[in-house]
């Protein structure tokens, strides 16, 4: 099984407010660990008569579900763009959590 370093972030409330009452959030960086992917499938989607394989990638690590359930963004060194954490679930020993690829991420 290959073992992929992923980069996670997420945010952190500044405690300040702007000017219409929101809250200020500043990207936070929660560092890395190592995953795994495990077994997905494409789903056949259409867009404006386009078809395309939307994916999502699941992947499996060790590292706490504090840290995993903290993430908004992850990046990886094998792969390009930046990815969405879509959610986590907690399986005893393994943390698991779906990605899927922004839109425009470079």
């Amino acid at each position: 099984m290959r073992w992929i370093t992923a980069h996670l972030t997420g945010s952190h409330e500044t405690g300040e407010v702007d000017r219409l009452g929101n809250p200020i959030t500043e990207t936070v960086d929660l560092g890395t660990l190592d995953a795994r992917p495990v077994p997905w499938s494409a789903t056949p989607t259409e867009n404006i008569g386009n078809p395309y394989d939307d994916t999502t990638m699941t992947l499996e690590t060790s590292a706490s579900l504090a840290t995993v359930q903290a993430a908004e963004t992850a990046t990886f060194d094998s792969f390009p763009g930046t990815y969405q954490v879509l959610g986590v679930t907690d399986a005893g020993r393994w943390r698991l959590f779906g990605v899927q690829r922004m839109k425009g991420a470079l």
